[in-house]
């Protein structure tokens, strides 16, 4: 293990400790008005049942027990030994069977010989080299399969400013995603659909530091927005479609947004 993944390691498994499971909400963290990504996600994915699915990098496991919740094989894996134990607390929690592995994203430890409907990187690919990943990724999809992955982007400036002030709750490597990254992806699948995420919707944030006055090195703003999502929905969904038709309208626009998302086909 290099020094970088056990730098890594050690963050998430801080990051785990710190979290109390039994205050998790995954179908809040999928369906949420605050959580446009996965909902943009899951309705381009449709029905799950039975559909075998891995989700790399599983975090606190939301994600994983929500696929399971829709009656999905979920695998899980994460670098975090600590971060696994939350997620099978979570599916216990719920009531739901899943398969955790802890290995890095680069190593995926499960046997080649399983092959999967679909794969999910949640905020993942801006922590690792994004080729060699995908390379390995392709191993486990099916041939018609589909990879699915959302990662903030790199070009808006004011929350590249933000980047810099929370350091504490993100890791050092981090490098969000640019155009050259997503070419990479999309020359490695047949089909490639994106999604561009957050840019008047970003008042919410910026709320949150100059109202709220909260730290941003002690509260991860894009998990709070997900707790608290009830309280920002009158305000969030206007600005959902202001976003909508000005990307729609001004396609250059995406270079503000915050995340991005992708689905792609094998």
């Amino acid at each position: 293990m290099n020094n970088k993944i056990k730098e890594e390691q050690k963050f998430h498994d801080e990051w785990a400790s710190s979290e109390q499971v039994e205050l998790i909400d995954p179908v809040a963290t999928c369906e949420a008005c605050t959580s446009p990504e996965l909902r943009w996600i899951f309705k381009k994915l449709g029905s799950l049942e039975n559909k075998k699915v891995l989700d790399i990098g599983c975090g606190l496991g939301e994600v994983s027990v929500y696929f399971a919740l829709k009656k999905a094989e979920v695998y899980s894996t994460d670098l975090s030994i600590k971060m696994l134990k939350a997620t099978n607390e979570l599916a216990k929690k719920f009531n739901v069977n899943l398969e955790t592995f802890q290995s890095s994203a680069e190593e995926i430890n499960i046997s080649e010989d399983i092959k999967f409907d679909i794969i999910y990187c949640g905020n993942l690919l801006h922590h690792v080299n994004i080729e060699e990943t995908i390379l390995r990724i392709k191993k486990f999809l099916k041939k018609d399969g589909i990879f699915v992955s959302w990662d903030p982007y790199y070009y808006n400036p004011i929350i590249n400013v933000y980047r810099k002030i929370a350091y504490k709750v993100r890791t050092k490597d981090e490098v969000p995603l640019k155009n050259i990254d997503i070419k990479i992806i999309q020359s490695n699948f047949r089909k490639t659909e994106l999604k561009f995420f957050w840019i008047t919707t970003l008042f919410i944030f910026l709320y949150m530091f100059i109202i709220q006055r909260k730290n941003p090195n002690k509260v991860r703003y894009w998990k709070d927005i997900i707790k608290e999502h009830k309280s920002w929905e009158k305000i969030y969904y206007p600005l959902e479609a202001v976003d909508n038709f000005l990307i729609k309208l001004f396609p250059f626009l995406k270079y503000l947004t915050w995340n991005v998302a992708m689905i792609s086909k094998n």
